[in-house]
């Protein structure tokens, strides 16, 4: 058994040393050669045509909704959204205006106040209403804005 450790002892040092100084060799050699396989022609992605048109799509101001309508509505009233709001793009062509949310002076969310096919707002009860409404343009950019109406049954708008 003695034998068998003397044995393993002279070749484990001597292959350990062999195996440090391989491993350094092909380090060293190997390396520097790696990172020059990586190196890439730098390619100027700026003066293609696409990108031009894309930064100017992108460049563009996004739509305006304003309110074009009354500032207040009657409980019960069935009103048509585009009666109150508008929405323009840059060139001041008329955009769709998308009812996201609506909530009551508590916070609740009253989306049964909208009718999603016929675009029509009805208010049951008297309050004031928060409207979150969103308009996108032609080339998609979009706009969300934060609307108060108030629904009670004095005439005109506020």
């Amino acid at each position: 058994m003695r034998q068998i450790y003397r044995i393993m002892s002279e070749l484990l040092l001597p292959g350990l040393v062999c195996a440090i100084l391989l491993a350094l060799v092909l380090g060293m050699s190997l390396l520097p050669g790696l990172g020059e396989h990586m190196n890439l022609p730098e390619e100027a992605y700026a003066a293609y045509q696409d990108v031009k048109q894309i930064k100017i799509v992108c460049d563009r101001e996004p739509p305006q909704i304003v309110r074009s309508g009354p500032g207040n509505v009657r409980p019960g009233e069935k009103i048509p959204l585009e009666q109150i709001f508008r929405g323009t793009d840059t060139q001041g062509n008329d955009t769709k205006v998308q009812v996201l949310e609506i909530q009551d002076g508590n916070g609740n969310t009253r989306m049964d106040c909208y009718d999603r096919v016929g675009h029509t707002l009805t208010f049951p009860a008297k309050g004031a209403y928060l409207l979150k409404l969103q308009s996108m343009d032609a080339e998609r950019k979009t706009a969300v804005k934060r609307f108060m109406l108030l629904v009670d049954a004095r005439q005109g708008g506020i």
